[in-house]
């Protein structure tokens, strides 16, 4: 009994240390299994490239397609041209945001760059830096206003882009 009992354990033992069957087709065949060595792909990006009359209020965003290592996207790995702001993760989103800290310039374009130094959870860096552009509103309307001025007559004015002053 004692002897079976040995060799239990010396069978148990070594298939522990060979890894159990586990080098089969599916894993490298190496009784390991694979390590992550993907990098991560952005998936979708707000607001998209190349638009245009994006509110001054809007936040951008960056879509990942795996989950990221959160100490990797920060202010340094996500920025937007000439804003300072913040820069959170939404793990289960897969998604960063940067929130400017104060309203967007009026009909400004934007460049808007995550660097490979934002990693997945496996520490595989983006293949290279992502960026895209969008452009803001413009300031102020520019057509003109009809105004009745009471007396059954119209005028017609325009706002001034930059003042919000009349003009005629």
């Amino acid at each position: 009994m004692k002897e079976k009992v040995i060799t239990l354990v010396i069978s148990f033992m070594l298939c522990l240390i060979s890894g159990c069957g586990c080098n089969d087709d599916d894993n490298g065949g190496d009784g390991y299994f694979p390590i992550d060595t993907t990098p991560p792909v952005i998936t979708l990006v707000f607001p998209e490239d190349g638009v245009g009359d994006v509110a001054v209020n809007t936040s951008i965003t960056v879509t990942f397609s795996e989950e990221m290592n959160p100490v990797s996207i920060n202010d340094s790995t996500f920025t937007v041209s000439g804003l300072a702001g913040s820069v959170t993760y939404e793990a289960a989103t897969m998604t960063a945001t940067f929130q400017p800290s104060g309203f967007l310039a009026y009909d400004t374009t934007y460049t808007a760059t995550i660097t490979s130094g934002a990693e997945d959870l496996a520490g595989n860096p983006l293949n290279s830096n992502y960026e895209w552009n969008f452009t803001t509103d413009t300031a102020y309307p520019r057509f003109a206003y009809v105004v009745n001025m009471g007396n059954n007559s119209v005028s017609t004015y325009a706002v001034e882009n930059d003042t919000g002053r009349f003009r005629y």
